[in-house]
């Protein structure tokens, strides 16, 4: 249902995309290569073997279960059972936020004090501190990539019946 989902929303984002008068074909075939990485993303998500080979590159950490779980998590996040769990992903992405706002406050007082010479273990001092303010050093990487797989609240499928009985609180 997910997969069926995005694809509607990617059909008519490329519809209009097509039929804008104010586009230069230039930027049509741009806008329809973003559309296309959306789709490869999409793939990533319903087929494991995709999701297996971003994991092989370094791109995804998460297994295909986890992140798959994680989606579902921000998915339907106003399901009961799912606020906590959501909120504790909010919160890794903020401890991530947060140790990437110190790096670079290190790299900013390190440049002030020693400037660019070599650092006190030997490194490349400021600049080697520079490098890992950058994303590829995010410890929680993958939960900042879940946003690409969002989808607005009315194209949202409903839950099947089936998992809705077993997210609900109820003993029956």
């Amino acid at each position: 249902m997910y997969k069926t989902a995005v694809e509607s929303i990617l059909q008519r984002q490329q519809e209009t995309i097509e039929s804008n008068p104010h586009f230069s074909r230039e930027e049509k075939d741009l806008r329809i290569q973003g559309l296309e990485a959306n789709r490869q993303s999409t793939a990533s998500i319903i087929e494991q073997e995709k999701h297996d080979e971003l994991r092989r590159s370094g791109e995804r950490r998460l297994s295909y279960k986890a992140y798959n779980a994680a989606i579902l998590i921000n998915l339907y996040k106003n399901e009961p059972i799912l606020q906590l769990p959501y909120r504790l992903l909010n919160i890794l992405m903020d401890i991530d936020e947060l140790i990437m706002q110190w790096r670079f406050n290190h790299a900013a007082m390190v440049h002030r004090m020693i400037g660019s010479k070599l650092g006190t273990g030997g490194s490349a001092g400021v600049n080697y501190l520079k490098t890992t303010v950058s994303s590829q050093y995010k410890v929680f990487r993958d939960l900042f990539q879940i946003s690409d797989c969002m989808l607005p609240t009315a194209a949202l499928p409903p839950l099947p019946a089936s998992i809705s009985r077993l997210m609900s609180f109820s003993m029956v």
